[in-house]
């Protein structure tokens, strides 16, 4: 981001698409701007590579909630649900001198680099605007998808997580416990599910210690926005995943791909939850 000589910065994966009216919306949207936005939020499109079916973005109802038209601008810090919108950098525009006065820089060499900068960067803003009307295309159903690996590099998520919590403890965020635990949660659950099996007893090996070494406030605020927010079927699954992953006795569910579908499969018939976790 060093050679960016422009007042706004893009970005984009190299295994998505731009939607063909992004720069001109963008650029409209900031002209009309009776004040510049520290960050701007689109809205992407998924497009799937067998079936060439394009679907909604995993937040759009709650995107055209809170950005109502193009050009809305609101505060991160009075408008917490902007925390719990799907994680990508590529949905993100920036202001350079945004970028400048946060001293952002991403972390290097780690996969899924972009997960503390979505908490980091909103707990910096203050004037976020959306624009709802176009984006990207995010490609999937692809073998060759960044995010498809599952090797060693899984692993990564270790460095992620433990960068989130730092965050919170070091600046007293207490607010960000419950967006960041969701994500965190997520993250896990998928990141065993997609690693291959020399990497799976060492991802829940590291889970493990990285969850036994939370603070027992972190649980008790997860389980209480949990059942604020989702029905009980749901929330349960959160605090399914947070009690096997802390106890190794019920480690043998994680390291098993049968054990682990089976078990989710009889879980999610029991509770009859949608899939909020897994």
């Amino acid at each position: 981001m060093e050679l960016v000589q422009t007042e706004y910065v893009s970005f984009l994966d190299s295994d998505d698409w731009l939607m063909p009216d992004y720069v001109e919306k963008m650029a409209l949207a900031l002209q009309k701007a009776p004040d510049k936005p520290e960050m701007i939020l689109i809205l992407p499109q998924i497009y799937h590579e067998e079936s060439k079916a394009i679907r909604t973005w995993y937040d759009e109802e709650s995107f055209r909630r809170i950005f109502v038209r193009d050009g809305v601008v609101v505060n991160p810090q009075q408008e917490m649900e902007l925390y719990q919108f799907e994680v990508n950098q590529c949905r993100k525009v920036l202001s350079m001198d945004f970028v400048s006065r946060t001293q952002f820089r991403f972390r290097e060499k780690v996969k899924w680099e972009d997960v503390f900068p979505h908490f980091y960067l909103l707990s910096q803003c203050t004037k976020c605007m959306g624009i709802r009307s176009t984006g990207f295309y995010y490609r999937i159903g692809s073998s060759t998808q960044i995010t498809a690996s599952h090797g060693r590099d899984r692993l990564d998520f270790m460095e992620v997580m433990k960068d989130l919590v730092t965050y919170i403890k070091q600046n007293n965020r207490c607010d960000l416990i419950f967006p960041v635990m969701r994500v965190v949660i997520r993250f896990s659950v998928w990141c065993i599910r997609m690693a291959d099996m020399d990497t799976r007893k060492d991802m829940v090996r590291e889970l493990h210690k990285a969850y036994v070494r939370l603070p027992s406030e972190y649980h008790r605020i997860l389980w209480k926005e949990c059942r604020r927010q989702y029905a009980l079927k749901d929330a349960l699954q959160y605090k399914l995943f947070w009690t096997a992953i802390r106890y190794r006795m019920f480690h043998f569910v994680f390291e098993d791909y049968l054990w682990q579908e089976v078990c989710e499969k009889i879980l999610k018939r029991l509770l009859h939850a949608e899939n909020h976790v897994a």
